[in-house]
C-alpha cells in the first residue's frame, strides 16, 4: 500500500474539525509556557545588569544557569516529546484528548539520543552535496514516533524508520512538502492561521506514521 499526500491532509483536517478548541488550547499553552520562561529569564537579566553587589552578581548567574537547564528540559518534554506524543494520542482518539497529555517526561533520553543521531545523519549528509541529508531526513523521519509510540532505543528506531519508509520516500518528500507550504501561509494569515496549519499537518503527519509503521510487518529483533 502507497502512502497518499491526499488521505494525510484530508485526515489532519477532519480529525481537526472533531475538536479544533482542543489543538488551539495545546498551542497557546505551549505558548504561555514559552512567554512564561522568557519573562523570567528578562528579569535575571534586569536584575544582574542593575547589581553591583559581587554576591547578587554570583546569585544571579546561578540563577540563569538553572533556569537554563529547567528551560532546556521542559522543551524537550513539552515542545517535542509532549506534542509528539499529543498528536500520537489525537490520531488514536479526539474525544480523550487533553492538553495534560502535552507533558511526556518518558522515554527522556532515548528520544534525546534519537534526536542527536538523526540529526548528525541529516547534517553529515548535507555535508555531503545536500541531496544525502534530504535522504537521511526521509529515512529516518519516523525515528521519533517510534521512540515515543513503541519505546524503541535509538538506533533499532532509526532502522525501523528506513525499513518502513522504503518505497514511500518520494511521497514522504511530497507530504513535507504540502506541510511546509501550509505552514507558510499559516504564518501570511497574520500568524493566526498557524494555529489551524500546524495542528492539520501534524494530524497530517502522524497519520503517514501510523499509515507506515502499519502496512509493515513487525521488523524481527
Amino acid at each position: 500500500m502507497k502512502l497518499s499526500v491526499k488521505e494525510c491532509l484530508s485526515f489532519g483536517w477532519t480529525t481537526f474539525k472533531k475538536r479544533p478548541w482542543i489543538f488551539v488550547k495545546a498551542g497557546v499553552a505551549l505558548a504561555l509556557v514559552s512567554i512564561a520562561f522568557n519573562i523570567m529569564s528578562s528579569a535575571i537579566q534586569f536584575g544582574f545588569e542593575a547589581t553591583a553587589s559581587p554576591l547578587a552578581i554570583i546569585l544571579f548567574l546561578i540563577a540563569f544557569v538553572l533556569l537554563s537547564l529547567v528551560s532546556v528540559y521542559i522543551n524537550i518534554v513539552l515542545n517535542n516529546m509532549g506534542v509528539t506524543q499529543f498528536y500520537l494520542r489525537a490520531h488514536e482518539n479526539t474525544e480523550t484528548l487533553t492538553v495534560k497529555d502535552l507533558w511526556a517526561p518518558r522515554p527522556f533520553w532515548k528520544y534525546v539520543f534519537t534526536t542527536i543521531l538523526v540529526a548528525f545523519a541529516f547534517l553529515l549528509g548535507i555535508i555531503l552535496l545536500i541531496v544525502p541529508g534530504i535522504i537521511a531526513m526521509l529515512m529516518f523521519g519516523m525515528s521519533l514516533y517510534l521512540v515515543m509510540d513503541r519505546g524503541m532505543d535509538p538506533v533499532p528506531a532509526m532502522k525501523e524508520s528506513a525499513r518502513i519508509t522504503k518505497g514511500n520516500r518520494w511521497r514522504l518528500l511530497g507530504l513535507y512538502a504540502a506541510i511546509l507550504g501550509l505552514n507558510i501561509v499559516g504564518m501570511l494569515l497574520l500568524v493566526v492561521g498557524l494555529l489551524v496549519t500546524v495542528p492539520v499537518t501534524m494530524l497530517a503527519a502522524v497519520h503517514a506514521y501510523k499509515t507506515l509503521a502499519g502496512n509493515q510487518p513487525a521488523a524481527v529483533v
